[in-house]
């Protein structure tokens, strides 16, 4: 990583600080408060929902984070690959300590319920999550988290190249691929796929391919976005 890279590295963690400690902060509350209500309603269900809006929080940071710092960095006269090296390092490092973060929190998580024989609270640990332990939890979420964030970028500079009308023609293309889908009767298929999954780190091994194909994709859409 050369200088250009490190700088916009460093300006990307940099901005997304504190958009990070408000994440956390609001997530925190909500954990708490369904703990006091988990604990205080006789017959309430565990709820495994922690974990998602992380995932939300990566896609929108691909797609919020590129129109705050390109303009800027372009207008310093930072290469665009420079950038989008720097930017990638950045986003990529975020989710795998959110990756950590998230997997330590699922092992505190049952430690202290265990303890206290209280079954009610699941809120970081997800069930299919159960069986692949530290390591692979982690590894899955990591995957997850850069597969969310990839596609946000790549939402993001298709709509900076081609305009609002790219992003139209290609949700009108996945409801049309959807659509043939159904006629042709491979949703049973697709469904059995995926039920045949032995562990989440299976799904993650097959997503990686589809973040290599995001992050080349927006890589050769960079090389022509304009501010």
């Amino acid at each position: 990583m050369n200088r250009s890279s490190a700088g916009i590295f460093k300006m990307y963690l940099k901005d997304a600080r504190l958009s990070v400690i408000i994440f956390w902060s609001i997530l925190f509350a909500i954990y708490f408060l369904m703990a006091a209500v988990m604990t205080a309603v006789d017959g309430a269900e565990a709820n495994s929902a922690g974990v998602s809006p992380m995932y939300v929080y990566m896609f929108v940071s691909g797609i919020v984070g590129l129109r705050e710092s390109l303009p800027y960095a372009l207008g310093m006269n930072v290469r665009r690959k420079d950038y989008f090296y720097g930017v990638m390092i950045a986003a990529f490092s975020i989710a795998a300590a959110f990756g950590a973060f998230a997997t330590l929190l699922a092992v505190i998580e049952e430690a202290v319920t265990g303890a206290f024989d209280v079954r009610t609270i699941s809120f970081f640990r997800v069930a299919w999550f159960d069986r692949v332990g530290f390591v692979g939890e982690f590894a899955a979420h990591l995957v997850f988290l850069c597969f969310f964030f990839a596609l946000g970028f790549f939402f993001s500079l298709l709509q900076k190249r081609y305009g609002a009308i790219s992003l139209y023609v290609l949700g009108a293309l996945s409801i049309v691929a959807v659509y043939l889908m159904h006629l042709l009767g491979a949703w049973p298929s697709v469904f059995r796929w995926l039920i045949s999954l032995d562990s989440v780190v299976t799904f993650a091994l097959w997503l990686i391919p589809a973040v290599a194909v995001l992050v080349g994709g927006s890589y050769l859409l960079m090389r022509r976005a304009t501010p």
